[in-house]
């Protein structure tokens, strides 16, 4: 009976040992999944952590890296509008420098030409006195010439200044001589002695004339 006693209270121990055995392994492995568990998590936060402070970091060199640009963009474009500028300018001013060469070759040959101008007309003048058939063709034909040479001198635009009638200005004439006459209102033009000659503005000769009152 003894005997029976022990072998069952042994089987009973040993039952519970397996059992407690069992309970410790079961422990082990919750608290192990629970460490690896915990390390994952802890991992991932270190890793959100590591992307974050690269995105942070990145976001200011990329915010820097544009306003670079646009400083250069900005310098780049200015100088572009500086050189067109000065391209303008300069193609403005070498018009104007042609211009003025053209105008200037112009009335020199216009200054040269113009005694002969006078010449016909003093020419025309001593025609006129010749009371012949012959003295009133060469008249016509002094006339002619005249009149060709008044308008080449019109298209290149060259014209003759207006005088008699006309009152006295010093930009266009010069007063040679001065006579008091009821004939002609005060300060005006009487009689023409050399014709003058302007282009535009610019006078090419002054008119030298007789001025009344």
């Amino acid at each position: 009976m003894l005997n029976r006693k022990q072998s069952s209270k042994r089987k009973a121990d040993k039952s519970e040992e397996i059992q407690a055995e069992a309970e410790q392994a079961q422990k082990e492995k919750a608290e192990q999944a629970e460490a690896e568990s915990a390390e994952l998590t802890q991992d991932a936060g270190q890793e959100s952590e590591v992307d974050g402070v690269e995105s942070s970091s990145q976001e200011p060199e990329s915010s820097q890296r544009i306003a670079d640009l646009e400083a250069e963009n900005a310098k780049l474009n200015d100088r572009w509008l500086r050189l067109q500028a000065e391209y303008d300018n300069y193609r403005r001013r070498s018009q104007d420098e042609l211009s003025r060469r053209y105008e200037d070759a112009l009335i020199d040959v216009a200054t040269a030409w113009l005694p002969v101008l006078d010449n016909l007309d003093r020419a025309e003048a001593a025609a006129a006195e010749i009371e012949s058939a012959d003295g009133e063709k060469v008249a016509e034909g002094i006339q002619l010439v005249k009149r060709q040479a008044k308008e080449t001198m019109e298209r290149l635009g060259i014209t003759e200044i207006a005088c008699v009638g006309e009152s006295f200005d010093p930009a266009w004439h010069e007063a040679l001589h001065h006579i008091e006459t009821e004939d002609y209102g005060e300060n005006e033009i009487s009689q023409v002695f050399t014709k003058g000659y302007k282009k535009g503005e610019r006078v090419i000769r002054h008119a030298q004339v007789q001025v009344a009152n």
